[in-house]
């Protein structure tokens, strides 16, 4: 059977309302939308503070609108967008010694306050920040504009197929879940459309 153009929008026509039928599908389309969109953007659910054994604090997460925010408290460079802000309250370690003619003194030296991005694994970034010479009181990380963790998926794909040797037409659809991909031929044999259901595993 010689592939025509009628029959290959025939066959892909079929292949899209198999597809359309398998969307509707509310069990199917939830289980597609969580391993497609979960990885998609960062979470922002608030989030409690930790203090870590060693003083360090993995920093409570805000979930704010950058309107509630409001402004930041100092100047941004120009044509810059704030993708988030962390605020942090410290208490420096009073240095206690005594000077020259040995009266007691108690001076306050320079804190220096490491900040690190992590990915906690959930779908989601967490602050975390060690000071040294001051004690960490409070800390607030507030991602004002989520960002997207990876690229988009692209989980449809469709076409055409031809056997040279039988002059058989077909088309296909599939769908990527996760690492699942599913996929359904259907292929003009002898005048019938005969369908076709694969399942494998991508990696």
């Amino acid at each position: 059977m010689k592939l025509t153009y009628s029959k290959s929008l025939l066959l892909l026509g079929m292949g899209g309302v198999a597809a359309f039928t398998l969307v509707g599908c509310p069990t199917f389309r939830e289980i597609s939308q969580k391993v497609v969109t979960d990885a998609q953007t960062e979470s922002g659910t608030p989030a409690a503070a930790i203090r870590q054994d060693d003083g360090s604090l993995v920093v409570a997460r805000a979930a704010m609108t950058p309107k509630e925010a409001g402004p930041a408290p100092h100047k941004l460079p120009f044509g810059s967008k704030e993708l988030r802000r962390v605020t942090t309250r410290l208490t420096p370690r009073p240095v206690v010694g005594t000077d020259l003619d040995g009266t007691p003194t108690c001076n306050c030296e320079p804190v220096t306050l490491t900040t690190s991005l992590v990915d906690d694994g959930k779908g989601g970034r967490r602050v975390v920040q060690s000071a040294l010479g001051a004690d960490i009181d409070t800390a607030t990380d507030t991602p004002l504009i989520l960002d997207t963790l990876g690229a988009k998926p692209r989980p449809w794909s469709a076409g055409l197929s031809y056997g040279p040797i039988t002059q058989e037409p077909g088309a296909w659809i599939a769908r990527d879940l996760g690492r699942v991909r599913t996929r359904l031929d259907l292929i003009a044999r002898r005048g019938e459309v005969e369908p076709r259901i694969s399942i494998g595993w991508a990696w």
